[in-house]
Formats: C-alpha cells, sequence, structure tokens
C-alpha cells in the first residue's frame, strides 16, 4: 500500500511540474505574441507618418509643377504645344490626386479620414475625368465617349475627390482591360 501510494504521489509531483511548466511556457508564448503585437503597432504607426511627412514634401513641388504649367497655358502657344501643356497639368493633378490618396491612408489608420460635403458640378467632374483618359483610349483605338443624359441636376453636394477617385478607377480600369470596341461613361 505505501509502495501504491508513493508511485501515486511521483506520479501526482510529475503532473504538477509538467503543469506547471506548460503554464509558464503558455505565460512566456503570450508575453512574447503581446511584445509582437505591440512592436508591429508601433511599426505601424512610424509607417503612418513617415507616409504623411514624405506626402506633405511632395506636394510642394507637385504644386509648384501644376502653378508654372498652368502660367504657361496662359501663354500664347501653338495648339499643338496648348495641348501638350494641357496633357503636363491632368498628369500632375493625377500624381496630386495620387498623393492625396497616401495621405488618406494615414488619416484612416490614425481613424481621422472623414468625407467631404460641398456642392460641386458632376458634368464637370466627369467631363475632367473623360479627358485625361482621351488619348489612352486614342492609342488603344477605342472608341471613348461621354454620354451624359440631359437635363440631370448635375450640382451636387458630396465628395468631389472620391467620386473622381471611383470614376477614375472604373475608366481606368474599363480601358485597361478593353482591347477592341467603346467604352463610354453613361450619366443617367
Amino acid at each position: 500500500l505505501k509502495a501504491r501510494i508513493r508511485n501515486e504521489n511521483e506520479a501526482k509531483a510529475k503532473l504538477e511540474a509538467k503543469v506547471a511548466q506548460r503554464t509558464l511556457e503558455l505565460q512566456k508564448s503570450q508575453e512574447e505574441a503581446l511584445q509582437a503585437r505591440d512592436e508591429a503597432e508601433s511599426a505601424n504607426r512610424a509607417k503612418s507618418r513617415f507616409l504623411a511627412s514624405v506626402t506633405h514634401e511632395i506636394r510642394t513641388p507637385m504644386n509648384g509643377i501644376i502653378g508654372m504649367n498652368h502660367m504657361l497655358m496662359q501663354a500664347d502657344l501653338k495648339p499643338e504645344l496648348k495641348q501638350y501643356a494641357k496633357t503636363v497639368s491632368r498628369s500632375a493633378e493625377s500624381m496630386l490626386d495620387l498623393i492625396n490618396d497616401i495621405l488618406d491612408i494615414s488619416k484612416l489608420e490614425s481613424g481621422k479620414f472623414g468625407l467631404e460635403r460641398k456642392s460641386f458640378n458632376l458634368l464637370e467632374l466627369i467631363e475632367e475625368v473623360a479627358e485625361a483618359f482621351s488619348l489612352e483610349a486614342q492609342e488603344k483605338k477605342l472608341d471613348f465617349k461621354c454620354l451624359p443624359q440631359p437635363g440631370l441636376p448635375y450640382n451636387v453636394i458630396g465628395d468631389p475627390l472620391r467620386v473622381k477617385q471611383a470614376i477614375v478607377n472604373l475608366v481606368g480600369n474599363a480601358i485597361k482591360f478593353t482591347s477592341e470596341g467603346s467604352v463610354s461613361i453613361d450619366l443617367r
């Protein structure tokens, strides 16, 4: 009987030692996971600060390019050169939009993102997007049209930058993935 009790006590002690060791291992794993999470969050905050800083730094020269090109477009240029200047303007505006997108990502990650609510002319915005893609469509030999329905209320309230982003993405993908035929922006 004594031998049996001793064996049971030894088995119990071994089991308790295993449980204690496993508990320590689990605590260590949990501490490592928490530390890894903290390090990842810290790296993400550093990335967001970097993106915000860099995009602000890029905005200044980009605004300079846009401003100088605007002055150039006011000059008495040959039609061909004026068209080149317009293309530079559209490209610079698109680059500025991309920079703003990067800033938006930083704002989203920091919880500071919001939609604008202001009046804008949807038809003008659509025509601006169509003009920006017309050359790309011509190069692919696609028939590209903007088909606004007459009589629609084009003065709307919303976030023109977000609307433009959505339309640019849709039209850009339509042209990119259309090898022949046509692409149109239908407003109804």
